[in-house]
């Protein structure tokens, strides 16, 4: 492992910016966090897309949903330079239509989807699969975003 994949996953963001885009945005709206989490897959190419719901234990920090595709999956550059940077566009005034890397018009605008999740759950996990750097090889890159601690 390299010093710079071995640096510590910082999520960046403005003063309040979670609060008001991820938590009162989506506040007890799942359908819409459900919408705003697919949308990520179809940006990345995914064909596929399953939706597991775990409910009905006593204690509401059982409950889980999780959402699994077949997309491209993220790198561990992407993750730290695009994912947990909230509010970064995908498209620009000299770029307009940007695209997928397979030629799908993006649903992402504002890149704040991905606060989506905290207006329904407190701790949210990504896994994410893709091509390493060096080798064709796939990579697992998976961390944790807790809201209380950020």
């Amino acid at each position: 492992m390299t010093a710079e994949e071995a640096q510590q996953l910082i999520l960046r963001f403005d003063h309040n910016v979670i609060e008001h885009l991820g938590l009162k945005l989506y506040q007890n709206r799942p359908t819409n966090v459900i919408a705003e989490t697919v949308s990520n897959s179809w940006d990345a190419d995914a064909r596929r897309v399953w939706i597991d719901f775990q409910f009905g234990s006593n204690d509401p920090t059982q409950n889980q949903i999780a959402i699994a595709d077949d997309g491209s999956g993220m790198s561990l550059d992407t993750i730290r330079n695009s994912y947990l940077v909230i509010g970064l566009p995908k498209r620009s005034k000299e770029n307009p239509d940007i695209r997928s890397p397979g030629g799908r018009h993006l649903m992402g605008r504002k890149g704040i989807g991905k606060l989506a999740p905290f207006g329904i759950a407190t701790k949210i996990d990504i896994i994410s699969v893709a091509k390493g750097v060096a080798t064709d090889s796939p990579l697992i890159n998976w961390f944790r975003l807790n809201l209380e601690g950020i």
